[in-house]
């Protein structure tokens, strides 16, 4: 549901859209996030629940900085090729190779 909420954000110029489409990306949000949350906390021991709990942030600390800088790049790449929609379709498609690489 992320993914597909996520590809055609850049592709609308309906705001109605834009917004159902964001609606449509944190409901996967909200149904992917106990399902990775899960696993963690059963693992771990019940003394040391909090340390497994942020060591399992660190990923998304670190790809969130390469992320953040990666997405301002290509939001500037795309506003000077005149491609708004740039950085929407390279998630939407980074998105779906991960989706295939998992699956």
């Amino acid at each position: 549901m992320i993914v597909t909420g996520m590809l055609p954000i850049g592709l609308t110029n309906n705001l109605q859209r834009l917004f159902t489409l964001i609606c449509v990306f944190y409901i996967g949000s909200i149904i992917a996030e106990p399902a990775r949350e899960t696993p963690g906390a059963s693992l771990a021991d019940s003394r040391a629940r909090g340390s497994y709990r942020e060591f399992s942030r660190l990923g998304l600390a670190i790809g969130g900085a390469f992320g953040y800088a990666c997405g301002g790049w290509l939001f500037d790449a795309g506003k000077s090729l005149d491609q708004p929609e740039l950085p929407w379709v390279m998630l939407g498609i980074i998105g779906f190779i991960t989706l295939l690489a998992l699956w």
